[in-house]
């Protein structure tokens, strides 16, 4: 009979040794909302107040249709109610349409990598992806598999 060696470890550290790091999401908060049904929009990196009026707010109703040719107020949407809070000193928002949801977002080569679940939605829906800021003057972003054609 022999004895066995029982290893322990004090630090984490010492025990990921090796081991290959998940990259980390940078996907803070998701925000969905509709765009007006004739909206030119296109998919975007906003990074400052002023760019979130010009790329995305203006692209967005006051009023929606809550029943047949019954409309009420947009209140709902936090964007357009600027109820949510982005600090673009620390935060970007990419704000994208015709993707039904996002699972996270990693940085690839100064890059965003947005990893969504394959799934298309209507093209006058959005989703404001807030992410932590990346380093570069003016990061791009990419899919990790292309967008399906809108429902």
């Amino acid at each position: 009979m022999g004895c066995e060696q029982i290893l322990t470890f004090e630090e984490t550290e010492q025990f990921n040794r090796g081991q290959e790091t998940q990259p980390k999401n940078l996907l803070l908060r998701t925000y969905k909302g509709l765009l007006s049904p004739d909206a030119k929009f296109t998919d975007t990196l906003i990074k400052s107040d002023s760019e979130l009026i010009q790329k995305l707010r203006d692209y967005i109703p006051s009023r929606i249709e809550v029943e047949n040719d019954k409309y009420d107020y947009n209140y709902d949407d936090d964007i357009l109610t600027k109820t949510a809070k982005i600090n673009f000193n620390e935060e970007y928002i990419i704000a994208i349409n015709g993707v039904n949801n996002v699972l996270r977002v990693e940085e690839n080569d100064g890059k965003y990598m947005i990893y969504h679940d394959n799934q298309p939605k209507e093209k006058n829906s959005y989703i404001a992806l807030v992410v932590k800021k990346i380093d570069g003057f003016n990061p791009k972003f990419i899919f990790a598999s292309p967008k399906r054609p809108f429902i």
